[in-house]
């Protein structure tokens, strides 16, 4: 099917590499099958000895575009924005972002959502660790750990806003606290 789209394109090494530029993948879910794509361009940029406009063998063509189908195809599925069992409702969840730095930093924020019956449930929603190198003291770390918890909680405040009934950033570290 994909090759009724593409008909109309001449079949050199220009429209192969403009058309498998052309997917694009935020997440990189399909950097699997782009790689495969890549060694499959430069196998004809081999067969063609580089030229842009000589026409590429059939099989050549056809084999790539199998694989764009199969690149396309798997950025048909769909996941879902929220688990099950979670409440939408407006200022319904409650944000935690942790921070500790005792070795390396680690940041952690949780989202505590309450369902409809009033029963909670924690979800680990992002975590982040850090080696610092150019931080000697576990005073200094912890300050910076703490710093970057708050960046992070900025936000993620920022993006679930709707959902928020209150946010917190915790730490252990004494020396924050003066």
């Amino acid at each position: 099917r994909i090759n009724e789209v593409f008909d109309s394109k001449v079949k050199s090494l220009r429209g192969l590499v403009q058309i498998t530029s052309s997917h694009y993948d935020t997440l990189g879910l399909t950097a699997p099958l782009v790689s495969l794509i890549r060694h499959t361009v430069s196998l004809a940029m081999r067969e063609s000895k580089a030229n842009w406009d000589e026409t590429l063998s059939k099989e050549i063509w056809a084999f790539c575009m199998e694989q764009m189908s199969q690149c396309y195809q798997s950025t048909l599925i769909q996941f879902p924005r929220f688990p099950k069992f979670f409440n939408t409702d407006k200022h319904s969840c409650t944000l935690v972002v942790t921070s500790d730095a005792s070795t390396s930093i680690m940041i952690m924020a949780f989202l505590i959502v309450f369902n409809r019956d009033g029963v909670a449930k924690v979800n680990l929603i992002q975590s982040k660790t850090f080696r610092e190198a150019g931080i000697s003291t576990i005073p200094q770390r912890e300050l910076h750990g703490l710093a970057l918890a708050a960046q992070l909680c900025r936000q993620l405040v920022s993006e679930l806003a709707h959902l928020l009934q209150k946010f917190m950033v915790c730490t252990d570290a004494k020396i924050c606290v003066y």
